[in-house]
């Protein structure tokens, strides 16, 4: 009995070194194989943008390209990638993605993306910009205390002080699809 139990037991220590091999062989695989999801933001190339449609709203084109104007700009601040959405879903919400050239009744000087009036948010030139603007807001939100542990919505809505703060909730989706697209 006794020289099974040390057949077993050297066999057991020969196995040992091979098995702690291949574990660290499939750590090490794994490792060059995957990236972590560090929700980074990446900046996009504007000739490869897709044409659409994208998202339950449909969004395509030149509203696409836009949205890549707003992610490009979040990079260059060193935003990440849910800033990127947050940036896209406001410029949904205020504008469809498009540089308006006309503001509304609570705004009648608002222009761009963002709706930016004159007043604190710069020239007009800048505000029809989809660089500038997004830069713009994308300073302002910069300044949020406490904006990663809020509500998208609620971020946006500090920045841009719409009259509803839950306005941009239904265009988060959106956002998200059209920043991973």
């Amino acid at each position: 009995m006794e020289r099974k139990t040390s057949v077993w037991i050297g066999a057991g220590a020969a196995l040992l070194p091979m098995a702690l091999l291949a574990s660290l062989l499939v750590y090490v695989a794994v490792l060059t194989q995957c990236e972590p999801d560090d929700g980074g933001a990446g900046r996009v190339d504007l000739s490869a943008v897709p044409t659409g449609p994208i998202g339950a709203m449909g969004w395509r084109g030149v509203q696409l390209v836009n949205a890549a104007h707003i992610m490009n700009a979040a990079v260059d601040l060193g935003l990440s990638r849910r800033d990127q959405a947050i940036g896209v879903m406001t410029a949904m919400g205020e504008a469809s993605l498009t540089v308006l050239d006309r503001g509304d009744v609570a705004g009648p000087d608002s222009r761009g993306l963002f709706q930016q009036r004159e007043r604190g948010w710069g020239t007009y030139e800048c505000r029809m910009n989809p660089t500038c603007s997004a830069q713009s807001f994308f300073r302002a939100l910069m300044k949020v205390s406490g904006r990663d542990s809020m509500r998208p919505t609620i971020l946006a809505h500090t920045v841009q002080i719409n009259a509803d703060a839950e306005h941009y909730t239904r265009f988060w989706p959106d956002a998200e699809q059209v920043v991973a697209a």
